[in-house]
């Protein structure tokens, strides 16, 4: 992750996911990773790529304790801003270098890995920190049909059936993504698109061990004269994938 553009990015991401998140984050990523943690009262959580905190100030209302960290200055100070008065730490630093004092119950990276430029270093330093048995969840957007422009929605007016065209899969790619829209137009981030086998070989690599993969889609619902077709396309073609795993005893 290039830090500089995420802290010229701040404002603007502050701005998008306010207090509770965006409208996915609410319907689907926060619940989802909510759901595959199944925090109890009093663990410790790490939560990689924190941004503005939202996810650790929905886990401090269910009494968890959390450490965000991000690469970016400027979101660790929004984060911090947010969440004052609340039992949550915050670090500015890069989750793949990082030395932690603590160790915890497990750790949460909410559609932050696909960019990240070597999530396998971030995996590995990151693990070091969880307990033996520990669990790491990890949400990102569906490596299959959500591949920034190498993926769309199509209609085939003969079948009045709405599909999922995919350009390219396998190949890896870094795609630069404008952010700060209406501001600054030579901002921009770039996000990393990786298949499926990739993100599965690089928990096994570290030693944690999957056991339980999700793939979430949309909860909108559309009205009009596709409105059957594009529903019937949201129910088949997940938005996100999400993947559990345990770090191993040994």
């Amino acid at each position: 992750m290039k830090k500089a553009a995420w802290d010229s990015s701040a404002d603007w991401y502050d701005s998008l996911i306010g207090e509770h998140g965006s409208e996915y984050h609410q319907k689907i990523v926060l619940p989802g990773i909510i759901k595959l943690l199944s925090p109890l009262p009093g663990e410790r959580i790490l939560d990689v790529g924190c941004g503005q905190g939202v996810l650790c100030r929905l886990l401090a209302e269910k009494k968890v304790r959390s450490v965000g960290i991000d690469v970016s200055e400027q979101m660790i100070l929004s984060a911090e801003k947010r969440s004052a008065g609340r039992d949550i730490r915050f670090i500015a630093g890069d989750a793949a270098t990082v030395k932690l004092t603590d160790t915890f119950d497990a750790a949460a990276l909410a559609l932050c890995i696909q960019n990240m430029n070597d999530p396998a270093a971030v995996i590995g330093n990151i693990s070091r920190y969880i307990r033996p048995e520990g669990r790491i969840a990890v949400a990102m957007l569906h490596p299959c049909f959500r591949i920034p422009r190498q993926s769309s929605w199509e209609y085939d007016e003969s079948k009045k059936l709405q599909f999922r065209r995919i350009d390219r899969y396998l190949t890896p790619l870094e795609i630069p993504i404008f952010t700060n829209p209406g501001r600054d137009s030579s901002i921009q981030t770039i996000t990393y698109h990786r298949p499926v086998g990739f993100y599965f070989n690089l928990l096994a690599d570290c030693g944690l061990r999957i056991t339980r993969v999700e793939e979430w889609t949309s909860h909108r619902e559309s009205a009009g004269k596709r409105a059957k077709a594009e529903n019937r396309a949201r129910r088949e073609f997940p938005l996100f994938m999400a993947v559990l795993a345990v770090k191993s005893k040994q």
